[in-house]
């Protein structure tokens, strides 16, 4: 009934997605590993794509998705801090 609105909706979002390449380069700077990396860029996308409707302001979209870019490499960081308190098994 609405896949005309969620083709738009898509089709907006990427177009605004390509106009922040530059999104890439602090990720893979802050993280340093390729593939963890890109998996962190699939979670921003994700996010950002399904919270889209809440943007209201859509020029505010770059640092809208760059600060849901640093919540992702912060809730990396905070993943791998817990593997590392795991206690060994005896």
């Amino acid at each position: 009934k609405n896949g005309g609105d969620d083709l738009d909706k898509r089709k907006e979002f990427e177009d605004l997605l390509n106009n922040v390449k530059a999104l890439e380069r602090p990720v893979f700077y802050k993280v340093n590993n390729k593939t963890d990396g890109e998996d962190i860029l699939q979670a921003v996308y994700l996010a950002a794509f399904s919270k889209f409707d809440t943007l209201s302001n859509k020029d505010k979209f770059k640092p809208w998705i760059i600060a849901i870019a640093g919540n992702k490499i912060n809730d990396f960081y905070r993943g791998k801090a817990k593997e590392l308190e795991l206690p060994l098994d005896e």
